[in-house]
């Protein structure tokens, strides 16, 4: 090989991996981020009512535990709670739960495909109230009462945006949100 063909096949060589390296789409294709689908990504963890302390409730699970308040579980419309008890908690990415459900039995009897799953354009978010206002595809206007994790999230949300959100079947809450 000579040197000139040495320096074309060197340069070409430079920019394949250039291209290769930066995620720039090659002839037009796309990269595989572009690909990816947005979806709720959530951990399911299972957890036992180690001690109540007045309105502070602490969950033993395998990774440690964690404290909630006898409101967060009258929030998910669950009562009478006692130690020993075993909940499975749904946590966001935010490390937040968004989700508690009473285990019953020895099994974990939960199906989260039971959320419901609806899409909408954000017309209205009142922040005070943590009530949002969609509109749906057909052309209806739908109010949704927010949980305090989706509310957080939802105040980087800007009017107009293509939101799917998700509600808790127990409160009718909206539980989480993906912005599309």
């Amino acid at each position: 090989m000579n040197q000139k063909n040495m320096n074309r096949f060197l340069g070409v060589f430079a920019v394949g991996v250039l291209v290769a390296l930066t995620g720039v789409p090659a002839f037009g294709g796309q990269t595989p981020v572009q690909k990816e689908k947005k979806e709720h990504v959530h951990q399911y963890i299972v957890s036992s009512v180690e001690k109540i302390k007045g309105e502070t409730v602490i969950l033993k699970t395998n990774s440690g535990n964690r404290t909630l308040s006898v409101k967060d579980f009258e929030g998910e419309q669950i009562s009478d709670v006692h130690e020993g008890d075993r909940f499975l908690l749904r946590v966001e990415e935010g490390n937040q739960i968004i989700d508690i459900d009473r285990i019953i039995g020895p099994g974990v009897e939960f199906h989260p495909e039971a959320h419901q799953k609806l899409k909408g354009n954000l017309v209205d978010y009142d922040r005070e109230y943590k009530i949002i206002t969609l509109k749906m595809a057909n052309g209806a206007a739908n109010n949704f009462k927010l949980k305090e994790v989706a509310a957080t999230k939802m105040n980087q949300v800007k009017l107009g945006a293509a939101i799917e959100i998700e509600i808790d079947e127990e409160n009718g809450f909206v539980n989480d949100f993906l912005v599309d």
